[in-house]
């Protein structure tokens, strides 16, 4: 009897052929090829500033970016988890998972949109944390769970650009080789820094690092087994390592493996809407951090001091912040699923789980947007970066 492995490579070889078509790759074909690996495009020794800048922008050419063949894998799970993202300029993302099969729910998702984000995991209990990117980006202090949102990971996956006209260090030749640049990045909070390690001759992205506005690390991405697509003349990472440094709480660590990518191709209808509440308790990150603050400042609430007389009365919010927190005191915000506080600040052990049963709806901000929301360590506020921000998220 002939050997039957000719005809399985055979078909193995079709499927993977079939699979790949387009704007896709697979795993397989990772580093097998020399038209897929990365080109040499830094021949002339130590690159410019301006050569960095121009070829770290050929990623404009990505409008969309999705994969439906994901594997998660973090040392907070006991399990490793398949699933799927899309990712569309400038603010819509949508990661889902799930463990064997979609049957045993989704043990942890995340999302944005124009006007809002959100993080959901199915530990210790179903619970959803989200904000709007207006609040979470002007909000001064400490940040609880996530350090930045989630649009954040689009730089995880090598999708960088750089404003012509920001601040930047170098690039300066490391060590080991490798290319560093640093650029300095304005935002509310006041300036970013983010430190991108490349590789020497193919400027290709390797490692992207954050820093908030007092210097603390918050964001770590390490890319590597980059695949080079013709399409979007951009080469990609099939395998990332992540690690976020909130200024509250634990770290979180995770690494993504991608076996097929899809590039600017249109996302399915409502692929970006903020999901249904009902059985999930819902964490408002702004009331959080706000929350953790006054804690931290030695605010105390009211309700356990002694009664004094009204004229002395401690407000139930810091007196500075009677203005901007007014609408937050007296009901949700508006388009977010309610978590019930009132007058009282409520701290994140105190919110009650959802119990409508109808969706929560986004309000149409068409009317006030200026067209752009603007990731957490930009700002439209400074008018040199207007045009070129504008730019960069269509």
């Amino acid at each position: 009897m002939k050997s039957s492995k000719p005809i399985a490579v055979l078909v193995g070889y079709l499927l993977v052929t079939m699979i790949c078509g387009g704007a896709t790759c697979a795993r397989g074909r990772r580093g097998g090829l020399a038209e897929f690996n990365p080109p040499p495009v830094f021949t002339g020794g130590t690159p410019s500033l301006s050569e960095i800048i121009e070829t770290t922008n050929r990623s404009l050419a990505v409008k969309s970016l999705a994969s439906n063949s994901l594997t998660i894998d973090s040392p907070d799970l006991p399990f490793t988890l398949d699933g799927n993202f899309r990712w569309e300029r400038p603010n819509n993302f949508r990661l889902e998972t799930k463990k064997l099969s979609s049957a045993f729910g989704t043990p942890l998702a995340a999302g944005s949109n124009e006007n809002m984000f959100w993080l959901q995991s199915s530990r210790p209990t179903p619970t959803i944390y989200y904000a709007r990117h207006n609040e979470f980006e002007n909000q001064q202090g400490g940040r609880h769970v996530l350090p930045v949102s989630p649009v954040w990971l689009r730089e995880a996956f090598g999708i960088v650009e750089l404003d012509p006209q920001g601040q930047h260090e170098g690039p300066t030749v490391r060590a080991d080789g490798k290319l560093e640049l640093v650029s300095y990045i304005p935002s509310p909070r006041g300036a970013y820094r983010r430190k991108l390690t490349m590789a020497p001759s193919t400027g290709t992205i390797e490692e992207t690092t954050l820093y908030d506005h007092t210097g603390k690390l918050i964001a770590i991405a390490k890319m590597s087994k980059h695949q080079y697509y013709a399409g979007i003349n951009w080469s990609l990472p099939h395998e990332v390592q992540i690690q976020l440094l909130p200024d509250f709480g634990d770290p979180i660590n995770f690494s993504v493996d991608v076996a097929f990518y899809q590039t600017n191709d249109q996302a399915p209808p409502n692929s970006f809407v903020f999901p249904d509440t009902t059985g999930l308790s819902t964490i408002d990150l702004v009331r959080v951090n706000e929350s953790i603050q006054r804690e931290a400042n030695g605010y105390q609430n009211p309700a356990s001091q002694p009664k004094k007389a009204p004229s002395s009365a401690i407000p139930p919010y810091p007196a500075n912040q009677l203005n901007t927190n007014a609408n937050h005191m007296n009901q949700p915000t508006p388009g977010a699923p309610s978590t019930g506080y009132s007058t009282e600040p409520q701290l994140p052990w105190q919110v009650q789980p959802n119990q409508s049963n109808q969706p929560p709806t986004t309000p149409d901000l068409s009317a006030q947007k200026s067209g752009i929301t603007n990731p957490v360590y930009r700002t439209a506020s400074q008018q040199a970066l207007q045009s070129w921000q504008g730019n960069l998220r269509r």
